[in-house]
């Protein structure tokens, strides 16, 4: 399954609202995954943003950010769930 894919059915599961034409335009999908990536906390912003937008590995985040890959990797797994609430809180706007 490609990156597209995963992230449109990950939008699908707390965007009900939008039909599948709507949610395989990558700018739509982009628009949305900026506006709840912007509303993370600092911490969290950019690491997911190289990963979910910029499609970087844990190991090219941790050298462009120079923290150790375990670091990147627990900030990954701790903002995902926020993430997913952040796109769910946009759906109820």
């Amino acid at each position: 399954m490609s990156k597209v894919s995963s992230t449109i059915k990950e939008i699908e599961a707390v965007e009900p609202r939008m039909n599948s034409d709507e949610l395989t335009d990558t700018g739509v999908q982009k628009k949305l995954l900026r506006k709840a990536i912007a509303t993370l906390p600092i911490k969290f912003r950019e690491i997911i943003r190289l990963k979910e937008l910029e499609h970087m590995t844990y190991e090219q985040i941790a050298k462009r950010i120079s923290l150790p890959i375990g670091t990147i990797r627990s900030r990954i797994h701790r903002a995902k769930p926020l993430l997913q609430a952040k796109l769910r809180h946009l759906k109820d706007e």
